[in-house]
């Protein structure tokens, strides 16, 4: 069962933002833990979420994003949790942010889902627009970002 009812999909351009998919992902992760979200980030796999892991440590030099990574133990309570191959909400977070595209909607209670639009044309663009286009077709509540604060 898919559960999309009232979720808010955002798309980041990231061309118009002009940052990389993780360190946009960085950035976006701060800021909505700093406003008491609770953010799940997917990663396709476990070397993007080590160096996920990694970024949010050295993001800020003057600041600190609480986060855990899957394969830690108690990382699940932390505000931020990074994970790998699947979506499953561990840390309750109402805030996903994915830096890939899955075969399936996301389900998981999530009332906002973020997700990136490459920059370079190729099959990962393709799967971003396809994906856009298939939730607008179904009626859901979508966004396209350009900037972030």
């Amino acid at each position: 069962m898919f559960v999309m009812d009232a979720v808010r999909h955002e798309f980041v351009n990231l061309a118009k933002v002009g940052l990389a998919p993780e360190k946009a992902c960085a950035r976006l992760a701060a800021s909505l833990q700093a406003g008491g979200e609770r953010v799940l980030i997917l990663c396709a796999d476990e070397t993007q979420a080590r160096e996920m892991d990694r970024l949010l440590w050295e993001f800020d030099p003057v600041s600190f994003v609480p986060h855990g990574l899957m394969t830690e133990e108690g990382a699940e309570q932390e505000p931020v949790l990074i994970c790998f191959g699947e979506a499953s909400n561990r840390n309750q977070a109402e805030i996903l942010i994915s830096l890939y595209i899955p075969e399936l909607p996301f389900t998981g209670g999530f009332k906002h889902v973020i997700q990136f639009v490459p920059a370079e044309d190729g099959p990962e663009l393709k799967k971003a627009r396809d994906r856009y286009r298939e939730l607008k077709n179904s009626g859901m509540q979508l966004m396209h970002t350009t900037h972030l604060n």
